[in-house]
């Protein structure tokens, strides 16, 4: 009786072994790979880790302000250099800013026929057309100009004649005068500086 009372509890343990080791009970190993990636002992690196990084954030280049110049200026980027030359602080994306402010200031003051801004920002030639216009706009009632849209200015071309600088503006607007329909204009204004001069003066305008 011993021994049949002692196979019988060698085949319940063994049953009890199946249960518990036959079952996939997330305590088994990590498989091995079936191939396994050696480090390149030369370079000091694994290549596919470095690979994977290349191909996920390519590596920024920073440009140069020469390139910036010649990405949005195109050949007239040369001719900023020459503006440089003369006078050590100008910068073209001031400038422009700049016009921008000057366009909307004389336009404005041309309209409301205020005569002492567009003395200051004119030159003198271009002051005299200014107010004869305005001495005719008098004689038939007009009213002042709004300003319902302009474009951002951008530099069109630079000259340099006896170390006075001119460079044209591209300006293209939407006025309104008065109950007149809206009218739009496209035009280059002209501004003119020399080397000593504190501001830049409007020298000519044309149309576009």
């Amino acid at each position: 009786m011993e021994i049949v009372f002692l196979a019988v509890v060698a085949c319940l343990v063994l049953v009890r072994l199946y249960q518990v080791l036959g079952q996939d009970n997330g305590t088994r190993p990590p498989a091995m790979p079936d191939k396994l990636v050696a480090p390149d002992v030369q370079n000091n690196i694994i290549k596919p880790v470095i690979e994977g990084l290349l191909d996920e954030k390519p590596i920024e280049i920073v440009k140069t302000e020469k390139e910036l110049l010649e990405a949005k200026y195109g050949a007239i980027a040369g001719k900023i250099g020459d503006v440089r030359k003369l006078d050590s602080t100008f910068d073209p994306y001031a400038f422009e800013h700049g016009a921008g402010r000057a366009y909307e200031a004389i336009v404005t003051a041309f309209g409301a026929g205020d005569i002492a801004t567009l003395k200051t920002l004119l030159t003198p030639s271009v002051f005299a057309a200014y107010k004869t216009a305005i001495d005719a706009r008098q004689n038939t009632d007009a009213s002042i100009i709004d300003i319902v849209r302009v474009s951002e200015p951008k530099i069109r071309d630079i000259e340099i004649i006896d170390q006075t600088i001119r460079i044209d503006v591209a300006f293209s607007a939407t006025l309104v005068e008065g109950k007149k329909k809206p009218r739009n204009t496209d035009e280059i204004w002209s501004f003119e500086k020399t080397p000593k001069a504190q501001i830049w003066h409007l020298c000519a305008v044309e149309t576009a």
